[in-house]
């Protein structure tokens, strides 16, 4: 997958690299079944979850005007804040963590998360949608949010992936990540809007099998829609997310030791 080029990957060999959905419901051995994070919030939370959260909510995910550099025109510019975005979404350790499932999986603080990459528009439906809210809509799979650890959830977050990184991945033996977009699987751009297909791996813990580190892997269909930002300049992408209607399918959770070649890394974007 394409990488911010400030983002560094600080690789480090776990005793079993591990991926997975906290919406997930299957057992290890069995397919993961695929499911909406951003409108999980009518599901009854696990007992971590109702921990108290912090008041401020999540730190947004800055933007680094670098990863335009060598782009061409409108379109050009929307493909690339498009695999940029959907790049971070596949590793923000808020979601990976847990941490998200502790404040309580309120859709308003995705919108927070991704201050410089939605629009004004799409944070407001994000608010207004509350926890029990569809945000189906406009806001499917705008984060990947796994049950924290202490979770008895089948698949939840790895214990390497903390909040101590910006983002959490897998890599493999040559240091590549792990999850990569593929422009094959029916790529368009068009009337500002972007389509793919991305390639997921994320490292999870499996609780039945004694909380072993585990890995986590989907076909992602990214689709997004875009509009200009009206005060350019402020720190937020050019070009803003006004709606995402993203589908996983074909999620399915196994041991980190059936993938051997793949390392997690702490990633700082």
């Amino acid at each position: 997958m394409r990488t911010n080029t400030r983002r560094r990957y600080a690789a480090a060999l776990l005793a079993a690299a591990a991926l997975t959905l906290s919406a997930c419901s299957a057992t290890a051995e069995e397919p993961a079944q695929a499911a909406d994070t951003t409108a999980s919030a009518s599901a009854t939370p696990t007992p971590a979850a109702t921990a108290e959260k912090p008041q401020d909510g999540p730190k947004p995910v800055p933007f680094d005007p670098a990863v335009l550099e060598g782009t061409d025109g409108p379109k050009h510019e929307q493909i690339t804040l498009a695999t940029d975005w959907t790049d971070k979404v596949a590793s923000s350790s808020y979601g990976l963590s847990g941490q998200y499932s502790l404040d309580g999986n309120d859709p308003a603080n995705i919108g927070k998360l991704w201050s410089n990459y939605f629009s004004d528009d799409l944070k407001a439906k994000l608010a207004a949608a509350g926890v029990n809210g569809d945000v189906a809509g406009f806001g499917s799979w705008a984060i990947m949010a796994l049950a924290p650890t202490e979770s008895t959830d089948p698949i939840k977050a790895s214990a390497s992936c903390t909040m101590e990184f910006d983002g959490c991945g897998l890599v493999d033996d040559t240091g590549a990540p792990a999850t990569k977009v593929d422009f094959d699987g029916g790529f368009t751009s068009d009337s500002n809007t972007v389509s793919y297909g991305v390639n997921l791996a994320v490292p999870v813990s499996l609780t039945e099998q004694g909380n072993a580190e585990g890995v986590l892997k989907g076909r992602l269909t990214v689709n997004v829609a875009f509009v200009e930002n009206p005060t350019p300049g402020d720190g937020r992408a050019p070009y803003l997310i006004d709606s995402v209607t993203n589908e996983l399918a074909d999620a399915q959770a196994d041991l980190a030791t059936k993938s051997p070649e793949l390392k997690f890394a702490g990633i700082s974007f």
